[in-house]
């Protein structure tokens, strides 16, 4: 029964937590794919501007993203630098954006659709997606979360 409740408490817990983050950061790479959704089906893929903006604004949003959920992890990773959190984050969200194009490769093989047009189109995808990351990481060390900008230490 006791761990029962501890079950339940956990649970509680977690999506507490899950929706404060949701609130905080994951609306912004939930838009994302809401969006690359709406393009899909509506045809706008077909304008290659769509996807470069859908695939930079997922690797900003991704990375917006993990910078927020970092300190959630810090009870089990232990705590991080504000420059290995940084390193953390955009590390991450480089994976993520080439397990992204992994998924639409794997989508289009085993469905027959064509979200990838050529290795070349993938590999602009890609790099649409580092290069969102990167932005959002220069926009991080730039500015703290408070809107401050980073003291200069120089």
């Amino acid at each position: 029964m006791r761990d029962t409740i501890n079950t339940a408490r956990t649970v509680e817990t977690v999506i507490k937590i899950a929706w404060k983050l949701f609130k905080q950061a994951g609306w912004a790479p939930f838009t994302v794919v809401v969006l690359h959704r709406i393009v899909l089906v509506s045809g706008l893929r077909k304008y290659s501007v769509c996807d470069w903006i859908l695939h930079f604004s997922g690797g900003l949003t991704i990375a917006y993203f993990l910078f927020h959920l970092i300190p959630y992890l810090e009870p089990r990773i232990g705590k991080l630098s504000r420059t290995a959190r940084l390193i953390l984050t955009y590390t991450s969200a480089c994976s993520i954006a080439a397990f992204w194009e992994l998924a639409e490769f794997v989508a289009s093989f085993s469905r027959g659709t064509v979200l990838q047009l050529s290795i070349s189109e993938t590999m602009v995808d890609l790099a649409n997606g580092v290069f969102g990351a990167a932005i959002m990481i220069s926009g991080l060390i730039l500015f703290r979360a408070d809107g401050k900008r980073e003291p200069d230490r120089s």
